[in-house]
């Protein structure tokens, strides 16, 4: 359910270069770096921008593709740093693992 409003938040776009196709969830700050399972710290991305950012600073990635717009990045600073109401809005979601029950 989640994963289904973090891209409708986006417009059912990736965030980064705009595609409407083959779309999945970034954590913009990687696990790997950091990055915590917050829906601040996920965006809607497409699978080529997923794969092609990885665990790379994501700032730094961002501004070196051929797709850059300034906008688009004070969208998705906007977006991690959201605050309603001057406080910030963080849920946690759980990820998804694969769930084999057990046979008695």
């Amino acid at each position: 359910m989640w994963r289904k409003r973090i891209k409708e938040q986006w417009d059912h776009s990736c965030a980064y270069c705009g595609s409407k196709e083959n779309l999945t969830i970034d954590h913009v700050i990687p696990k790997s770096k950091g990055g915590l399972n917050y829906t601040q710290n996920v965006i809607c991305s497409c699978l080529s921008c997923n794969g092609s950012k990885a665990n790379s600073d994501w700032k730094e990635w961002y501004e070196n593709q051929d797709f850059y717009c300034a906008v688009k990045k004070s969208r998705i600073e906007d977006w991690i740093g959201h605050q309603e109401d001057g406080k910030v809005k963080l849920y946690k979601y759980k990820p998804r693992k694969n769930f084999i029950p057990e046979i008695a």
